[in-house]
């Protein structure tokens, strides 16, 4: 299948990110949002190579950190880099259902969920928010960054304004603009939805929780593609 296929080769290239900006504020931005304190337990579902839960645990002493994909190449990616940095973390090759189907009640302090709820099914999300919540604490937050547009010009512009051009001659950050050019044409076909902040705020406050527009990130304030939100489950 073309789409596997896809996602294999990005686990191979995908942390060319790292050497563009609009990508390495993307991290910050969210790592900042998810505040935790030491002992909190903190799941990342579709975490990649491990860049977000990277940042967390090297802002937050005493935190555990959980992430799943499906992924075995960016999982191994993540596994060393984790290695290499001397950062605890357990990491899951598992899907996002089979796994929180898993998972006992009030587990988790904080999910994060970037570039990843425009991959859910829209017709499953309700069902995924009620099992995200169940999966969360009382007080806990999910920290949802999501692509609301698609298109690479205005993060070219913010990265030649904050960074060195020549970075984005970078073969694996190449490699990500081809791919990411697929991923967008499935968009376009409607096997993905790019949902947008007011929906899935909709989705969230229909199941109960208080949600916050934080502000757009992957670009600038003004034009990010990315909204940033949380949505915190209170006590009942």
């Amino acid at each position: 299948m073309f789409e596997s296929f896809l996602w294999r080769v990005y686990g191979y290239v995908y942390d060319g990110l790292l050497s563009f900006y609009p990508y390495k504020k993307l991290i910050n931005d969210v790592a900042e949002v998810t505040n935790v304190s030491s002992g909190a337990k903190v799941l990342e579902l579709g975490c990649g190579t491990g860049n977000m839960l990277l940042e967390i645990g090297k802002r937050h002493d005493g935190v555990s950190l959980v992430g799943v994909d499906s992924s075995t190449s960016m999982l191994r990616m993540a596994r060393k880099k984790f290695k290499q940095a001397k950062l605890s973390a357990t990491f899951i090759r598992c899907s996002f259902d089979a796994y929180l189907a898993g998972v006992e009640d009030g587990s988790f302090d904080r999910i994060v969920l970037c570039n990843f709820v425009y991959t859910i099914n829209p017709a499953k999300r309700t069902e995924f928010w009620l099992e995200a919540l169940r999966v969360l604490k009382p007080d806990g937050q999910i920290i949802i960054a999501d692509p609301e547009s698609v298109g690479q010009e205005s993060l070219i512009k913010q990265h030649i304004a904050y960074d060195k051009w020549w970075r984005l001659l970078n073969p694996r950050l190449i490699s990500i603009a081809i791919i990411d050019s697929f991923i967008d044409r499935y968009i376009a076909k409607g096997k993905f939805e790019l949902a947008g902040a007011k929906k899935i705020t909709s989705e969230l406050n229909r199941v109960g929780v208080t949600t916050e527009l934080v502000g757009r990130t992957y670009g600038t304030s003004a034009d990010g593609l990315d909204f940033l939100i949380t949505a915190t489950k209170h006590a009942s």
